[in-house]
């Protein structure tokens, strides 16, 4: 009788060993694996991987970039620096905010505003004066992404918006404030990519017509 009684004590402790052990283990398990799936094969729990994307429905991305070029710019400056002139003068090219927010895993939409300086500085009657070159543009975009991968995401996207263009000058004697915006009707097409060194934390580029032709900068994931 004392066998049978130790018997079934040893039989029940190593039942709550063996489903103590199996529930640590589907907890580890859910905890590394977003997207794991746990199956048991002869009363062994296994697991399948799924591939997780860089990006997750409901994701809000805030970038912030520098891009490259800012043509008139260049030209202005092009064309100032080699006429002989004293101007001294800048262009800053392009500085941009943008905002994404993923409707679906691989389908997003958001707002981005992007603003260009120019400026020349010159002398007249002793006093430095400043004549300055602002681009603005405010864009709302769709995104279409590609890549599957844990780190990476890589992307297409287009959009429109607004642009305006206006010149000015501190210069009491010849002042100017105006609007000299061409074309109203800003666009954008391009591929770019983001790589996220952790869960918040990543770097961007994209390159594209309408606006500036490449750009990059720094990614914050909520």
């Amino acid at each position: 009788m004392n066998r049978l009684k130790n018997g079934l004590i040893l039989l029940l402790i190593n039942l709550l060993l063996f489903f103590s052990n199996n529930r640590t283990y589907a907890q580890y398990i859910s905890k590394d694996y977003k997207d794991s799936t746990i199956n048991t094969v002869n009363g062994v729990p296994t697991t399948n991987i799924v591939n997780q994307s860089c990006l997750n429905k409901a994701d809000l991305i805030i970038e912030g970039y520098y891009g490259y070029p800012y043509m008139t710019g260049i030209l202005l400056k092009s064309v100032l620096d080699s006429s002989g002139s004293h101007y001294q003068t800048h262009n800053l090219n392009h500085v941009g905010l943008r905002f994404e927010y993923l409707i679906m895993k691989n389908f997003g939409v958001g707002l981005e505003y992007t603003y260009a300086l120019f400026d020349a500085k010159y002398q007249e009657n002793g006093n430095v004066y400043t004549a300055t070159l602002t681009k603005q543009r405010f864009l709302g975009k769709a995104y279409l992404h590609f890549l599957e991968d844990d780190n990476t995401d890589g992307y297409i996207t287009a959009g429109l918006g607004s642009s305006s263009t206006n010149i000015s000058t501190n210069d009491p004697n010849n002042k100017v404030q105006q609007n000299i915006t061409i074309l109203p009707i800003s666009i954008r097409l391009g591929v770019g990519f983001r790589h996220f060194f952790n869960q918040t934390i990543g770097i961007n580029g994209e390159v594209g017509i309408g606006g500036p032709l490449i750009q990059g900068g720094i990614s914050i994931r909520l």
